[in-house]
């Protein structure tokens, strides 16, 4: 895992705040590395791959599901 040692919010995930918008750094780190996250879609942090932590920005650790996968 690479760890968010910056802000979280109160669901435990890494967040910035640019241009009076809260960005989750999970999704943002997807993004640079494979694009786009479309819609109907959700980052997930993936367990078999061994992610625990919602803090997470390592693209590696990330998967587009549909969001009834992630919950």
């Amino acid at each position: 895992c690479w760890l968010w040692t910056g802000s979280l919010n109160r669901q435990g995930y890494g967040q910035i705040v640019s241009k009076g918008r809260c960005w989750r750094v999970h999704r943002l780190s997807y993004e640079l590395i494979y694009g786009p996250i479309h819609e109907g879609l959700t980052i997930d942090h993936v367990w078999a791959r061994g992610c625990r932590h919602r803090h997470c920005v390592n693209p590696d650790h990330l998967e587009a599901v549909p969001i009834l996968e992630n919950v």
